[in-house]
């Protein structure tokens, strides 16, 4: 399911975002048309951003596969520790 460009995103104080299709500004408080909540009505005090026209979010990359630990390359780190200079 491909994901729908919004039209605006809507950071509120509390750090959590609220993509919408549409928005409106009238006396204080924006009224917007989300996707997932549907209409919205939030307090000016209530934003701290509003990002006009943003960037698609994207999932995270596929980190690197780890190698894994060789038990015996280790225990020769741990056992050869490096002589203290007097």
């Amino acid at each position: 399911m491909a994901t729908q460009h919004c039209m605006v995103r809507l950071r509120l104080t509390d750090g959590s975002i609220v993509h919408a299709a549409s928005y409106l500004c009238r006396d204080g408080v924006l009224i917007a048309d989300s996707d997932s909540f549907g209409e919205i009505q939030l307090r000016l005090e209530d934003l701290s951003e509003i990002i006009l026209d943003p960037a698609p979010i994207r999932p995270p990359k596929e980190p690197a596969p780890k190698r894994p630990i060789d038990t015996a390359e280790a225990s020769e780190r741990t056992d050869s520790k490096p002589e203290e200079k007097k």
